[in-house]
This record gives structure tokens, C-alpha cells and sequence, in this order.
């Protein structure tokens, strides 16, 4: 929700409105992310930042965030950004 309202009030065109179907995919990019994506963004990112314990098999997680990650670009990415050549507020959601 931060993220919206930021971008509403400051940077309108990383949120913008005035296209439904835009919003909705990044509505849907941002759930996505933090459904699908984050636990094993978790299991290897925070691991290696120290802000969490290594699980039981690194290798497996590190695989399974791969696969996520790669899964998620695959579907949302559409150029360089999700909103393909713009940058919106699910590209800072996956940072």
C-alpha cells in the first residue's frame, strides 16, 4: 500500500491510474512477489546478509529461488521493467 501511495502522490506514472490494466498487472506482479518469490528470496538472500540461519540444504533453496525468480521474470517482465520500457512500483517491490 506505501508503495501506491507514493507513487500517487510523488510519481504518478509508476503507479498509473488513469490505466486500469496496467495497474492491475502490477497489482498482480507485487502479489505475486511476495507470495511466490519471497520465502526463498528469504532462504538465500537474508542467509548471505547474515540476517538469517542457513536452512537444512542451502543448495535446494538456492535452486528453488532461482526457478521462482526466473518464473516471475519470465511472466512479469515484459523489457527491461514489468511495465516494459517504464519503471513502476513492482520493479522496486522485486529490488
Amino acid at each position: 500500500a506505501i508503495l501506491r501511495y507514493i507513487a500517487i502522490k510523488y510519481k504518478p506514472e509508476y503507479y498509473p491510474v488513469s490505466d486500469p490494466a496496467m495497474c492491475a498487472m502490477i497489482d498482480f506482479a507485487m502479489d505475486s512477489f511476495s507470495n511466490e518469490v519471497y520465502k526463498a528470496h528469504h532462504d538465500t538472500i537474508y542467509v548471505v546478509f547474515e540476517f538469517a540461519q542457513a536452512p537444512a540444504d542451502q543448495a535446494a533453496a538456492n535452486k528453488t529461488y532461482t526457478e521462482k525468480l526466473d518464473t516471475w521474470a519470465t511472466h512479469f517482465l515484459k523489457g527491461k521493467f514489468v511495465g516494459g520500457d517504464k519503471l513502476t512500483i513492482a520493479d522496486f517491490k522485486a529490488v
